[in-house]
């Protein structure tokens, strides 16, 4: 079993663009898989299922410290590259900015939720460095 990710001062880098902002909190992409009935006339006392082959992805969802000053790349396909504090462990995928939200204060700072979207297999690395593109500090 891999040791728990420690999520804060974690990156994110947006491969063929200098977005960066701060990091505050990160909800890692994940995935899930729908089901197909499997039920016919023969069928007693409850439905049955078998899993879909394929994953449907989750999005990356993470809220950082807001910049007016920094453009956020809406909808550019790139590789984004996630990389842990605990090891430099990295996870990197094709996505791309879905949403940009500002929000409320966090300390005398706005704040901005923001949604990746990606598409394909996510690549984990360990102990890799800082990964690709910009991240935050």
């Amino acid at each position: 079993m891999s040791a728990p990710k420690i999520y804060t001062g974690v990156t994110i880098g947006f491969g063929t663009s200098e977005f960066a902002l701060e990091i505050l909190a990160v909800t890692p992409p994940g995935g899930s898989v729908g089901k197909v009935q499997t039920s016919h006339q023969g069928t007693t006392g409850t439905h049955t299922f078998l899993p879909l082959k394929l994953v449907e992805p989750k999005s990356l969802e993470f809220d950082a410290h807001y910049d007016p000053e920094v453009t956020p790349p809406l909808g550019v396909s790139q590789t984004i590259t996630v990389t842990y504090p605990d090891g430099g462990e990295t996870e990197a995928f094709t996505g791309w900015l879905e949403d940009y939200t500002p929000g409320s204060g966090f300390e005398d700072k706005g704040t901005v939720h923001c949604v990746v979207a990606y598409s394909g297999a996510i690549e984990r690395g360990s102990g890799s460095g800082s990964g690709s593109g910009s991240g935050s500090e």
